[in-house]
């Protein structure tokens, strides 16, 4: 992103207090799981997805993180 001549980068992370507890709860073997979207939208913005597991590896939607 370019913004009056300077090049700038942009992230933001989103974590929702109910994912934040389960994420205390089920994340307890260590294991975080990311997926990502990539040329998928014209702003040119990457979506991660933080996903951790539960005692059946279920796995439970634990943040979001907009990249640019």
């Amino acid at each position: 992103m370019d913004v009056g001549g300077i090049q700038a980068s942009f992230t933001i992370g989103i974590q929702t207090l109910a994912q934040l507890e389960s994420m205390l709860t089920w994340g307890h073997n260590e294991t975080i799981s990311m997926d990502a979207t990539f040329g998928t939208n014209n702003v040119k913005f990457h979506l991660f997805i933080l996903m951790v597991f539960d005692s059946h590896w279920t796995r439970i939607l634990v943040a979001w993180i907009v990249i640019s």
